[in-house]
């Protein structure tokens, strides 16, 4: 129920405070005088300060909390003023029946009573909720104040307020307020919560990621309470996290004017100026909320990245040192920040990053490795310093800690372990799990990234991707002959180039309509002649994935090859796509692609008995190479072999049993 003490209370009807506060105890009023006055001394009455007011809450006000301070003013100089007709408006005669032993005719009392004007049908109150609370006390001095706890959300209130001396009412005071309150669903049943307890759950939406029910809420608690602080900073700090700065702007700037002294509200100013590219700025702010409160996380770590874009690496590095320093601390309350762990470990990684800057590669090292005795179970720092080993050359290692990182289920530490593998060279493993994983990555990451950037993203919505589609033939497009294309960045280039450009031209145009496709190139390219002859149709794309899309869409392939899947990021992306019924890579790259979207890899009859193993792909052995050269005229020699050897001798200074091996490195088209 509400308590009401000398800072606790409630309040009542404004006849029965009449009735109940006129000696603040147990009384009866035996007699009652009004004289009647004319309407001037009317006019004089409401014009005159009362001798007791509410100074708050005002009339009519909305409360956020189920806890109230009441203030109360006395303007007892009034009853010193010679009497004045007004006055005998208010002036009412009392008959003291009963006085306490506690009260003696000199007192003189502040009365108090709060009580419910109005409760919705959906609140139940517990017994004695509702029921009218009343307390006196001495007055001291011309203020004083009650404190109002265990209010109750929706309910409507009155408070009223009675100076009494010596059994006579001196003047009284009523207000009215409602202690606001939302309706929410949770967990499918209706809940009315009090402001409060619907900010606390707006937080814990906004912590976990659910920013648009944390905004609904915040939006909610403002129609309530126009002037609410938290809710106007955490909506604008919603709008900005949501990359709304339009709308975060004026609700920032709203909950600084409120509060200059709130450090949470600086922080999100200085967030929202440095992504407006005003560092100078921000960093002001960012120090503002260190001065506030200088164990603020947050700030730090905002500070040292507006230092670190600033160029002031030693300053930035002292405030990433000085969040990490609160990790050794037994007496820093970790509980203050919101996901504190994830805050120390970005300090940690920043500081590693300038170290390299700074102070080079071994201190750098250092520092990850302190990272890692730290987290051990945390993949980023296992994936950085693979980095910085593959930076160094040192293959083996990094493979060590991108594998540990893939291990802890770092997506990204599983493509660099890829790569490494591939600089090391040939090896016996099998890649077709890696390829697959590694495919399906790309694929979720490009479906992510076509639905949020890309134009026809409202399409989206309810339109999967083409490689999450069946193909289907356009039937307003018959033709007899089977049409191949071909799509490459390196159709005219070694190696692809080398069996590309002759084997095209073979195939037997009376079965196959050929289409190929170069990624990159244009009419411009110098071996204009080689391009016309490849294939009936030629079709030069630019680097850009939609229009390319389009084009190869356009034709209606039955099937289409790439002669090689890896060695250009462009044709990689186009293959994540169902683009013809039937797709197949060529051994230009020759290793499985691990995408789901190609069906065969062609290769050659001389691949290891088990190779099907090592392919996501169905394995198409084609006989011989499965590659076809025509062999180039040979001149005639005009030196002989001893000849081009003294030669070669005398050149590099060679013994003259050396061995001489010839690789041919480039091939240049006349």
């Amino acid at each position: 129920m509400a308590v009401l003490s000398p800072a606790a209370l409630s309040t009542p009807t404004l006849l029965l405070l009449l009735l109940l506060l006129a000696v603040g105890s147990p009384c009866v009023v035996t007699a009652t005088t009004w004289i009647r006055a004319p309407h001037r001394m009317l006019s004089e009455f409401f014009q005159a300060r009362p001798v007791v007011e509410i100074l708050f809450p005002p009339n009519d006000f909305t409360l956020a909390d189920p806890e109230m301070k009441i203030e109360i003013a006395m303007r007892t100089e009034r009853l010193s003023l010679p009497e004045t007709p007004a006055d005998r408006l208010v002036c009412i005669a009392l008959t003291t029946v009963f006085q306490p032993d506690d009260v003696t005719p000199a007192d003189r009392l502040v009365c108090i009573a709060l009580t419910t004007v109005f409760q919705p049908d959906d609140v139940v109150l517990e017994d004695g909720k509702s029921r009218l609370d009343q307390t006196c006390f001495e007055r001291e001095g011309n203020y004083t104040t009650f404190q109002v706890s265990g209010l109750v959300p929706g309910l409507l209130y009155s408070v009223s307020v009675g100076l009494v001396d010596r059994g006579r009412m001196l003047g009284y005071s009523t207000r009215t307020f409602e202690v606001a309150s939302l309706i929410a669903r949770t967990d499918g049943a209706t809940v009315r919560m009090g402001i409060p307890e619907a900010m606390q759950m707006a937080l814990q939406f906004h912590h976990n990621g659910e920013r648009a029910n944390a905004m609904e809420v915040y939006r909610r608690v403002l129609e309530l309470l126009p002037n609410h602080h938290q809710a106007t900073h955490l909506l604008g700090l919603a709008y900005f996290q949501a990359g709304d700065l339009d709308s975060a702007h004026p609700l920032l700037s709203r909950a600084l004017e409120r509060s200059d002294r709130d450090e949470n509200v600086h922080n999100s100013i200085g967030l929202f100026l440095k992504a407006m590219g005003r560092r100078e700025d921000a960093l002001h702010h960012f120090e503002r909320a260190l001065a506030l409160r200088p164990a603020f996380v947050e700030a730090s770590l905002n500070r040292g990245y507006t230092l670190h874009l600033l160029g002031r690496w030693e300053e930035a590095m002292f405030e990433y040192r000085k969040v990490i320093a609160t990790h050794e601390d037994p007496q820093f309350d970790r509980s203050l920040v919101i996901n504190y762990e994830a805050s120390v470990k970005e300090a940690m990684a920043q500081l590693c990053h300038l170290t390299l800057v700074t102070s080079g590669r071994q201190e750098a090292e250092r520092c990850l490795s302190d990272g890692i005795s730290r987290w051990s179970d945390d993949p980023r720092f296992h994936r950085e310093r693979g980095l910085l080993m593959k930076s160094a050359g040192q293959y083996e290692i990094a493979l060590v800690e991108f594998e540990e990182a893939s291990r802890l289920g770092s997506l990204a530490a599983m493509i660099d372990a890829g790569e490494v593998l591939e600089a090391l060279g040939d090896h016996n493993r099998n890649n077709r799990i890696l390829k697959q994983k590694i495919g399906q990555l790309y694929q979720d990451l490009f479906f992510t990234y076509r639905l949020v950037y890309d134009d026809t993203s409202s399409a989206l919505v309810t339109t999967p991707l083409s490689f999450r589609q069946d193909f289907h033939h356009n039937n307003e497009m018959p033709h007899g002959r089977l049409r191949v294309g071909f799509i490459s960045r390196f159709l005219f280039t070694p190696a692809v180039g080398l069996f590309m450009t002759e084997l095209l031209p073979r195939l037997n145009q009376s079965k196959y309509e050929v289409f190929a496709f170069g990624i990159g190139l244009s009419r411009s390219v110098h071996f204009t002649e080689q391009v016309e002859q490849i294939a009936e149709h030629v079709h030069l794309l630019p680097v850009n994935i939609n229009i390319a899309l389009e084009e190869v869409q356009s034709v209606n392939l039955d099937v289409l090859i790439y002669p090689e899947l890896g060695m250009d990021k462009t044709t990689y992306f186009l293959a994540l796509h169902r683009l013809a019924p039937l797709q197949a890579a060529w051994w230009g790259n020759p290793d499985t692609t691990g995408l789901s979207t190609i069906d065969y890899f062609i290769t050659s009859e001389h691949e290891h008995p088990d190779h099907a193993a090592h392919y996501s792909e169905e394995v198409y052995q084609m006989q011989g190479m499965g590659i076809y050269h025509e062999i180039p005229p040979i001149p005639t020699p005009t030196l002989t072999k001893d000849e081009i050897r003294s030669v070669l001798r005398d050149r590099f200074d060679l013994p003259n049993d050396f061995t001489f091996y010839l690789s041919i490195e480039k091939y240049t088209f006349p």
